[in-house]
């Protein structure tokens, strides 16, 4: 999975839980620098979280999962 791959799909994810427009969102390299998770994800490790707005971000053995967190 490349990064782009990776952040389509944290996007996407992002998108079918809110309901404001993901532009409106903040970015998401404010939130997580891209060729850092590259190197994450390329690298074997089966586990990273981070958050952004509202939500943790959760990449397992290359699957994506966003959770909301409770305010």
């Amino acid at each position: 999975m490349t990064t782009e791959d990776t952040l389509h799909r944290i996007v996407s994810a992002i998108d079918e839980l809110d309901d404001r427009d993901v532009r409106d969102l903040p970015l998401l390299y404010d939130s997580v620098d891209p060729q850092a998770l590259e190197s994450l994800v390329a690298s074997g490790v089966t586990r990273i979280e981070f958050e952004h707005a509202e939500y943790r971000i959760v990449i397992t053995n290359g699957e994506v999962t966003v959770h909301e967190q409770n305010g």
